[in-house]
């Protein structure tokens, strides 16, 4: 990758005419996926139409751990180079992923509640994705979240 490349007035000119290709062929997509996993995909032998929820909940657990991967790569590189390009892409994993993580939560209960009974069993992956909702969820509700990163990198980690 090249360092001209993060300039953030070049990327943003760069990406800026790719935007609207990428947020329709997503929107596309994504509405294909979820009416093939729900109303086309065949049904299980033993869990009947109960299994078509997992074609929606694995792909969005998945991504959101995913995303906090990609989040924590960014904000790494952040404190390394204080380049505002990596905090903003740490800022928009973190709305991301609260998204995804909360989305995994909300479909792991419509799965859990014919299977067991209950909408919620104390599993360790379900505490994580809990767990991560709610943190995810705190940061992208305040935006001084961000801010405190900057002045953290700022302060601690300056080598200027």
């Amino acid at each position: 990758m090249s360092i001209l490349f993060l300039q953030p007035y070049l990327f943003m000119s760069k990406t800026r005419s790719y935007a609207q290709i990428l947020i329709g062929s997503r929107l596309f997509l994504t509405a294909m996926a979820i009416h093939l996993s729900l109303r086309v995909a065949p049904l299980d032998l033993q869990q009947g139409g109960n299994s078509r929820i997992l074609y929606v909940h694995v792909p969005a657990a998945r991504m959101s751990i995913l995303v906090y991967i990609t989040t924590a790569i960014n904000t790494f590189f952040f404190l390394l180079t204080k380049h505002p390009l990596f905090l903003r892409s740490s800022g928009t994993g973190i709305e991301i992923g609260a998204f995804f993580t909360f989305f995994t939560s909300i479909s792991e209960g419509f799965w859990g509640r014919p299977m067991w009974g209950t909408f919620w069993v104390w599993d360790a992956r379900r505490v994580w994705s809990g767990k991560g909702s709610c943190s995810q969820g705190q940061c992208s509700i305040s935006p001084s979240c961000l801010e405190f990163y900057e002045r953290f990198a700022g302060q601690w980690l300056s080598s200027r």
